[in-house]
């Protein structure tokens, strides 16, 4: 979805949200190590406990989704390393609670309020890594490794521009760098976020993030 109105980001309340199911919700669970996540409990569509990742919002005051109208609109990506192949990215806004409208599991959402990837400042995109027992596009995120090639496919022919993995952490989810990740300014970052660290089961939620950082590979 791309909003056509004013949005008023409010400092105090969120602005990313990437729901996650339980272990035992989630395939092929045997075949790599377990990506946790962080937040609150909640419950999809089919009543089945799902949780719920928040991440503080920026103090970012008012933006315009039109001032993105001029940019390359991000449609696909691939990760090569982790078998994602042209994942459809949709852009994404924030809800009517300050939170960041996250796509089905098999998208990924472009927080469009921001950059697009490769612009200057700090493009995020963000998925789940699973929900309603499905595996999102970014399930094993973690195991993306410094080195990797993230291709990022533009609509209206523009070229596809590719992004180097500089690094992956993982974080608190009471300590994740905002500022860096959301920035606005300087020089261009893509920001790829979903869950990660313990599941805890006495919160029913995940305790951290995984968050990979990349910067573009010049074509000229």
């Amino acid at each position: 979805m791309k909003p056509t109105v004013v949005v008023s980001l409010l400092v105090s309340m969120t602005a990313l949200v990437a729901a996650c199911s339980t272990p035992e919700q989630t395939s092929n669970e045997a075949d790599r190590p377990p990506t946790t996540t962080v937040g609150v409990s909640s419950s999809d569509s089919s009543g089945e406990a799902s949780e719920t990742l928040v991440i503080p919002q920026l103090p970012s005051a008012v933006f315009d989704p039109s001032a993105n109208d001029d940019q390359p609109q991000p449609v696909s990506i691939s990760i090569d390393s982790l078998e994602i192949d042209d994942a459809p990215i949709e852009d994404v806004g924030i809800e009517p609670n300050g939170e960041m409208e996250v796509p089905e599991p098999q998208d990924v959402g472009w927080y469009s309020f921001g950059p697009t990837p490769g612009a200057e400042g700090s493009s995020v995109l963000a998925a789940h890594i699973a929900s309603g027992g499905v595996d999102g596009v970014f399930r094993y995120l973690d195991q993306v490794e410094p080195g990797d090639i993230v291709t990022i496919e533009y609509g209206d022919s523009q070229p596809t521009q590719q992004f180097r993995i500089d690094r992956v952490e993982q974080y608190n989810k009471t300590q994740l760098p905002f500022e860096d990740i959301f920035r606005r300014s300087g020089d261009p970052q893509l920001v790829l976020v979903t869950c990660g660290g313990d599941f805890n089961e006495t919160e029913s939620s995940y305790e951290d993030n995984v968050v990979a950082y990349a910067t573009p590979i010049s074509t000229g």
